[in-house]
């Protein structure tokens, strides 16, 4: 909750704020999702990064209304200290996650699905293919800093046996670290009994005068229903097909549940659309497509992620699981994927699933209200239901939170399927009322608000409040905020949502004396002059809705620090807080804890015995206290020389901070060094140039230069050192890299298969948001080629830091996002010369989304001479399907001399931010000079007359010798490097030299 009469926008609390939230230095936030509701509310959703990896489950969402922050929610991870160097390459885990899920076929295997998917995605390029990503995962999914581990991310999605699981691979030693199910399934001990839902208008497509298929385009991106007969393989699936339109196909294989799952799948989207406001899947008019007649008496239904598969059930005590409640239960699995993402594990898997029952009955109730009922599955079973929302504990489901019936251990993905009841009964209690006594011996009674308010809280709730980890106790907070939004501050309804909570042993029954401990006022996270004795600050907030704290009310709060002992203080109220209203509170009891520097862990809270929610009574961040002093001086960068075509003697620069707490007064002597590749160290003393504070730097240049002239790589070591300064572990950077390239010369090519031994004959310039490095995801041909992507451009783009590129503007603009990739070319002893090179682009299909427009030159690439371009801008034509490109540019005007040739690139979105994976990228490969050499006469006598033929070549040579008598010959065969590739002597006759 933000303070009132506080405005900020979410650009800026992420900008101002980072540590107020928790997160350290190495931490990042990255916006993924903007969201746009009728209320006038953006809601914002932020993944968190740390050391620029994915940290899984790590979320926060902002929302603002009339552009200021109202509230912000999530599950970040604090205090994370990650090793993010893989010991496991990401070819090697992607062979370790097909051993550990092994299958008969993969997804990938079968055209006729990759052809579905690609159509769905509305991108040529899309693959079931797995693409492991590195994050930092929990595989307890308890979210503590010292559990998550380094991991390689992908989804396998097999086939036969259907599977798709999240597999995690521990990126240090390969072994399994944890698989989540992504299938969202009807799964219960037994299978399902199919429901018909009478006579009922569908549209369908035409396909000749009297042929009809179960295909229409009218809703969205269409409705799509297609029979497996009885298989898994997506190639043999055909149309159901009528030849009058008139689809009375009731027969033994059970052809009548397609029409089901056709017209359910149409009131499905109906439904969504014409009650909250949201269209397809997707709310972006993803289709929906379904799958009947799946495998051999399968007895369930489920959601692959893209589409339902609904099986026939065993032909006895189950029928085909293709009930209205059923079909809009799958389709809400995807509903689900697209906004919360809730994980398929423990409490979040039970939420996922209880959405999907709820909005299923939600969709019954509204499509066919005469049949509509609090049953899960009741019309394909011979006997009972899967679940009862209205008694869950009628089909052995809990209707209290851990109480009778709440399942434990791992089975059934931790109980996503019984432990769903609770938010079950929640629903059906929120919508019909209710009263009686719960597994927590509380009486409760609800009124109920109806099924239209009590699915628009839990779809506001689902769609904005949610992250991938949310638990019961998050679905709570969610749907109260959800209630606030629509209904106002205790409103009926909202007191209603919290007492159906309460019903199911979920939070307090009432909000009354809720008092909040909203924010740590001081100290603040980072502190460098904290006293002796330290006072606690605090701010308070009162959110009741029953009645008002009034003057002379005493307030107990405490704080602690680390393990310490608890200290309690007491707030005497001087006058009445209502609902809203703050109250800032210092400690009379200081601390002595902050005395020496370091990291301390303080936890304030409140302690109101009347406090009817205690989930909020707390709040705690970490405290850095940095060494009281003005000595620390640092080395920030070595700033030259920079990797370049033409180094010689060159003077080394320094940047040097200044990282005390206060200042460093000017004329301060300090003493610099510099050594190249471990030689003895170059030092200079010099002044500070004027007074330093803490943050700020200077430059300096040593006097005396080294030679960088030759060849290579050279390694640069350099420190500062200051008398008074005794922390040292900022005074040197060590093994700064400049290269001195190799250069390429005529008929010879980089093709990167060296690895990072390839780095020798280049240079790469990067800047702040670009990332360039040799890649097998780059290859043309080989194993390696060039990589060249981007950063976080949608953060960019929504602090107003950058501008849309164009034809025109890109080479001007948003310097941040363009790299260099640069060689040498050695053209003395070339008559006619060109560069060749091969490439591929791509571009992010996000900007489509979030800016309104394609944005292919955020992957634009041109190629320089000198620092001149010599090539136009090329840029992608397509999100990822362009084919490789080959290139000839004259470099005839730099005959005679080396030429640096630079590769520079403009690359907005990295694919590790862009939702869909693709990102903004150009890769590189086979890379060459090629031309005519000079031909080089060397004569051994004066007056010989040498011909040469073919003259260059690469094959067999004819050497002509004019001479008066014959004599022995040496020939020494040398090549574009100056290296000896053939030596030997012939008698002086016609003869052939072979090649070798």
């Amino acid at each position: 909750m933000i303070r009132d009469g506080i405005q900020i926008t979410a650009a800026d609390l992420l900008r101002l704020h980072k540590q107020d939230l928790g997160l350290g230095e190495q931490d990042e936030l990255v916006l993924y999702r903007t969201d746009h509701d009728g209320l006038g509310f953006t809601h914002y959703r932020y993944r968190q990064y740390h050391q620029g990896i994915k940290v899984e489950g790590g979320e926060l969402l902002v929302h603002e209304q009339n552009g200021f922050v109202r509230t912000l929610n999530g599950k970040l991870v604090r205090g994370l200290l990650a090793d993010i160097q893989p010991g496991v390459t990401q070819d090697k885990a992607l062979q370790l996650a097909l051993a550990y899920a092994p299958a008969d076929r993969y997804m990938w295997e079968d055209e006729s699905a990759l052809a579905m998917l690609r159509r769905i995605k509305k991108d040529p390029g899309a693959t079931f293919y797995p693409k492991p990503e590195l994050v930092l995962a929990d595989p307890s999914f308890e979210q503590k800093p010292g559990n998550f581990q380094l991991a390689w991310s992908m989804e396998v999605f097999a086939e036969a046996p259907l599977s798709k699981k999240q597999v995690l691979i521990n990126a240090k030693n390969g072994a399994l670290l944890g698989e989540t199910e992504l299938l969202c399934d009807n799964n219960t001990p037994g299978t399902a009994q199919t429901k018909y839902s009478g006579t009922r208008a569908i549209i369908t497509d035409s396909i000749s005068p009297d042929l009809y298929r179960l295909v229409e385009t009218t809703r969205g991106g269409g409705i799509e229903t297609y029979n497996m007969k009885k298989g898994t393989d997506y190639d043999l699936a055909v149309d159901f097909t009528d030849e009058d339109n008139h689809w009375n196909n009731v027969n033994a294989a059970q052809d009548e549940a397609a029409t089901d799952v056709h017209w359910g799948s149409e009131m499905t989207f109906d439904y969504y659309q014409a009650v909250h406001g949201y269209s397809g899947i997707d709310g972006n008019n993803m289709p929906l497509i379904g799958y009947v007649h799946y495998d051999n008496n399968w007895s369930n239904a489920r959601w692959t992620g893209d589409w339902a598969l609904f099986g026939d059930g065993d032909g006895t005590s189950w029928k085909a699981l293709t009930a209205l409640d059923v079909v809009g239960h799958e389709f809400t699995h995807g509903v689900t994927g697209n906004n919360a993402k809730l994980k398929y594990q423990n409490e979040s898997g039970a939420l996922n699933e209880s959405f999907s029952d709820v909005f299923g009955a939600a969709i019954e109730f509204w499509a066919d209200t005469a049949q509509s009922d609090w049953l899960v599955g009741e019309d394909f079973i011979a006997n009972g239901a899967l679940r009862n929302m209205a008694d869950p504990k009628a089909e052995n489901n809990p209707d209290t939170y851990k109480g009778d019936n709440w399942a434990t251990g791992s089975s059934d993905n931790g109980g996503v399927h019984t432990n769903s009841g609770v938010q079950n009964h929640w629903f059906f209690l929120l919508s019909d009322g209710g009263s009686g006594e719960n597994d927590n011996n509380d009486t409760f009674s609800v009124a109920g608000l109806g099924i239209d308010k009590a699915a628009a809280i839990a779809f506001r709730n689902l769609r904005y409040y949610l992250v991938e980890t949310s638990n019961y106790a998050d679905a709570r907070e969610g749907s109260l905020l959800a209630a606030n939004d629509l209904y106002g501050a205790c409103s009926t309804p909202v007191l209603e949502t919290a007492k159906a909570w309460y019903a199911v042993g979920v939070g307090a029954e009432q909000i009354g004396n809720d008092l909040r401990m909203v924010e740590i006022l001081g100290p603040t996270p980072f502190e460098c002059g904290l006293a002796d004795q330290e006072f606690i600050a605090v701010r308070l907030r009162y959110n009741g809705c029953v009645g008002d704290l009034v003057a002379g009310d005493k307030i107990p709060l405490s704080y602690q620090i680390d393990n310490g002992d608890v200290v309690w203080d007491t707030l005497t109220l001087n006058a009445p807080l209502v609902s809203g209203d703050t109250i800032d509170f210092t400690f009379s009891v200081p601390t002595t804890v902050f005395t020496n520097a370091g990291t301390f862990q303080l936890q304030c809270k409140t302690g109101l015995d009347t406090d009817v929610d205690l989930s909020n009574d707390g709040v705690a961040i970490q405290v850095e206290r940095y060494v009281e002093q003005n000595v620390d001086m640092g080395l920030k960068t070595v700033s030259q020389p920079a990797s370049n075509c033409f180094l010689a003697h060159e003077s080394p620069a320094v940047d040097i901070g200044f990282f005390g707490c206060d200042s460093i007064a000017a004329n301060e002597e300090i003493t610099l060094f510099y050594s190249i590749n471990g030689a003895a160290p170059v030092s200079e003393t010099v002044q500070v140039p004027a007074t330093l504070y803490r943050g700020e730097s200077f430059k300096h240049t040593f006097s005396t230069s080294s030679d960088f002239s030759l060849k290579g790589a050279y390694s640069v070591d350099a420190w500062v050192q200051y008398g008074p300064d005794f922390l040292s572990g900022n005074d040197s950077l060590r093994s700064f890299r400049v290269i001195n390239p190799f250069p390429l010369k005529a008929q010879t090519e980089l093709r990167f298969e060296g690895g990072d031994a390839s780095l020798d004959s280049i240079f790469i310039e990067t800047r702040r948001e670009t990332v360039a490095f040799i890649s097998p995801e780059a290859k043309h041909t080989g194993a390696n080629g060039f990589r060249i992507t981007g950063g976080d451009v949608a953060k960019a783009y929504t602090n107003g830091e950058i501008q849309l590129p164009n034809t025109n503007n890109v080479w001007n603009i948003n310097s941040a996002f363009r790299s260099k990739m640069c060689l040498c070319a050695d053209l003395t002893n070339m008559s006619l010369a060109q560069v060749r090179f091969e490439r591929r682009q791509s571009y992010s299909n996000q900007y489509l989304s979030t800016v309104g427009v394609n944005l292919p030159f955020f992957s634009a690439l041109r190629v320089l001479a000198n620092g001149d371009p010599i090539s136009v801008t090329y840029k992608p034509v397509s999100y990822s399907s362009d084919p490789w490109f080959t290139h000839y540019l004259s470099l005839n005007d730099y005959l005679g001399s080396e030429v640096e040739i630079c590769f520079q690139t403009h690359t907005g979105m990295n694919p590790a931010f862009d939702p869909s994976g693709n990102g903004d990228k150009v890769y590189l490969d086979n890379i060459s000079i090629v031309g005519q050499t000079v031909a080089v006469t060397d004569l051994s006598e004066s007056g010989a007359e040498w011909h040469v033929t073919p003259n260059p070549g690469s094959g067999a040579f004819v050497i002509a010798y004019k001479a008066t008598e014959a004599q022995k010959l040496h020939i020494d065969v040398i090549d574009t490097y100056g290296r000896s590739v053939r030596s030997c002597n012939r008698r002086s006759a016609r003869a052939t030299i072979p090649s070798r």
